[in-house]
C-alpha cells in the first residue's frame, strides 16, 4: 500500500472537516450579528407598530379624548368666556360665535400635533427598521456563503480522499 497517497486522502479529508467546522463557525456568527441588529432595533420597531393600528383606528377622532387636547381646549374656552364676561356679552350670539371658532381653530390646530406625534412615532419604527435591513441582509448573505464555503470544502475533501483510494486500488495497492 502507499502510504503517501492514503495520508494524503486522510489529510485532505482532515483538511475539509476543519474547513466545514469553521464554515459552520462563522456562518453561526453572521446569523448572531443578523439578531444582534434584529434585537438592537426592537424597541423602536415596535414603537412605530404600536402607533400604526393608532393612526389607522383613529384619524380624527382620538385625539379628542387626550388630557393634552382637553387641558388646552378647556384653557382656551375659559379665555373666551371670561373676555366676552369682561364686554359684557356673557349670554350673547358672539360668546356662542366666539367659543365655537375657538374650539374649531384649536381642535384643528391639536390635532395636526397630536398626528404628527403618532406619525413621528410611527417613522422611527420604519426608519429603525430600515437602518438594521443593510445589516441583516449582510449578515444572512454571509452566513450562506459560509455555508456554502463550508459545503463545498468538505465535499472537496471527500472527492479527494475518495480518488486518492481510487488510485490506490486501480495501481492494486488496496
Amino acid at each position: 500500500m502507499d502510504f503517501g497517497l492514503a495520508l494524503g486522502g486522510l489529510g485532505a479529508l482532515a483538511g475539509g472537516l476543519g474547513s466545514f467546522f469553521g464554515g459552520k463557525q462563522q456562518a453561526d456568527a453572521y446569523g448572531k450579528a443578523a439578531q444582534m441588529a434584529l434585537d438592537a432595533s426592537a424597541p423602536w420597531r415596535n414603537a412605530g407598530a404600536s402607533a400604526l393600528p393608532i393612526i389607522q383606528r383613529e384619524i380624527g377622532q382620538g385625539f379628542q379624548e387626550s388630557p393634552g387636547y382637553q387641558y388646552v381646549l378647556d384653557q382656551a374656552l375659559r379665555g373666551a368666556n371670561r373676555g366676552a364676561n369682561a364686554q359684557g356679552l356673557y349670554g350673547s350670539g358672539a360668546r356662542a360665535n366666539a367659543l365655537t371658532r375657538t374650539a374649531a381653530g384649536l381642535a384643528s390646530q391639536e390635532y395636526g400635533n397630536w398626528y404628527n406625534r403618532l406619525a413621528g412615532l410611527a417613522g422611527l419604527g420604519q426608519t429603525a427598521t430600515q437602518s438594521a435591513m443593510p445589516v441583516i441582509s449582510q449578515a444572512t448573505q454571509g452566513q450562506g456563503s459560509a455555508a456554502g464555503a463550508a459545503t463545498a470544502g468538505l465535499g472537496n475533501a471527500v472527492q479527494g480522499f475518495g480518488n486518492n483510494l481510487l488510485t490506490l486500488y486501480a495501481m492494486g495497492k488496496l
